[in-house]
């Protein structure tokens, strides 16, 4: 995959230029973009390139790869500058494959999920899919995340007009009830700061706009990390109303439930119910964020994996269906001592 991402990936020239990646689909009606979620400094990554990989739509994956750790698809200083490329590199996809601005479609988590937001609300497109999107954008850089040089970038002087600033970035572009054009789903863990600092205040403010145009859903975890195991699958559902595409041809995979039995890590790859589907299942256990050992395709779902030692394990789950289709999923992580 990294391989593939390498040899399509492209550079958009315009005022900032812009690094993306296009996969092509045989569905015309539908443009996905993807905004990519905040990563260590000096790091930039796609985001639900695996996920989709099975989704036969137009996609296009854009690096947020500004500063030291992205500057949320905004600009440098308040000039706008990336936002403007970014919206430059979207309309000239839009017009060369024809998509109705009704059919597309913005997906992100986290940093992600805030782009995905942004966009669809500021320039009417039919629909956003976010997970536990930042909302109040000052508030998290200033306060929770500590991300200050993220917040310098943007705006500048991290002053408290700069803070309010950056909270107002995103409610000030959300249309009253008349105007609104855009579908917003959003996904959140009962247990994620996001919940009452982003996603509350949010939805308040939509009720008070009357923008009745929004659906919530609410899963029981407790960490903003838990995006990676349960924004998959609803991510994929949505599309999967949206495009009239089955969600389990996107991606079949429901959740990964981990667990620690008498010195034995066992894995459990949950699917959604498919008629007529003969799954194999393969993992790769990761220990301290390396591959540690590969358990190669068989018809079982489950897997108990005697632990010889401490560390941080996790599970890189890959299934294939009977035409060969495969459908990979990262499980969240479990310490080991």
């Amino acid at each position: 995959m990294k391989d593939k991402i390498l040899e399509n990936e492209k550079v958009f020239r315009s005022i900032q230029d812009v690094t993306y990646y296009f996969e092509e689909g045989e569905v015309k009606d539908h443009l996905i973009i993807v905004f990519s979620a905040v990563n260590p400094p000096g790091t930039f990554a796609y985001n639900y390139i695996s996920t989709l990989e099975n989704l036969n739509c137009h996609k296009l994956f854009i690096l947020d790869n500004y500063g030291e750790q992205g500057a949320y698809y905004l600009g440098y200083k308040k000039d706008f500058s990336i936002e403007t490329s970014v919206m430059s590199l979207i309309m000239s996809i839009i017009a060369k494959y024809q998509v109705k601005l009704n059919n597309v479609i913005t997906v992100g988590s986290s940093k992600g999920g805030y782009a995905a937001l942004y966009y669809a609300l500021k320039y009417g497109f039919g629909h956003a899919i976010a997970g536990g999107p930042q909302v109040k954008l000052g508030d998290f850089l200033y306060d929770q995340g500590k991300n200050f040089e993220i917040a310098k970038y943007i705006a500048g002087d991290l002053n408290q007009e700069n803070h309010e600033y950056l909270n107002s970035l995103l409610m000030s572009i959300i249309p009253d009830k008349e105007y609104a054009l855009t579908d917003i789903y959003l996904h959140v863990g009962n247990g994620d700061h996001h919940y009452p600092n982003h996603i509350i205040p949010f939805i308040e403010y939509l009720d008070n706009l009357k923008h009745e145009k929004y659906q919530l859903d609410i899963q029981e975890y407790e960490s903003h990390d838990g995006l990676r195991q349960f924004f998959p699958p609803y991510l994929c559902e949505k599309l999967g109303e949206i495009t009239g595409i089955p969600s389990y041809e996107i991606n079949p995979i429901k959740r990964i439930n981990l667990g620690v039995v008498n010195n034995t890590f066992t894995v459990e790859c949950v699917t959604t119910n498919t008629p007529n589907q003969n799954y194999q299942y393969a993992y790769y256990i990761y220990k301290d964020n390396k591959v540690y050992e590969k358990i190669f395709y068989s018809k079982a779902n489950k897997l108990n994996y005697p632990l010889e030692k401490s560390g941080l394990y996790k599970c890189k789950v890959f299934v294939k269906d009977q035409h060969g289709r495969k459908y990979i999923q990262m499980s969240e992580s479990v310490n080991i001592k």
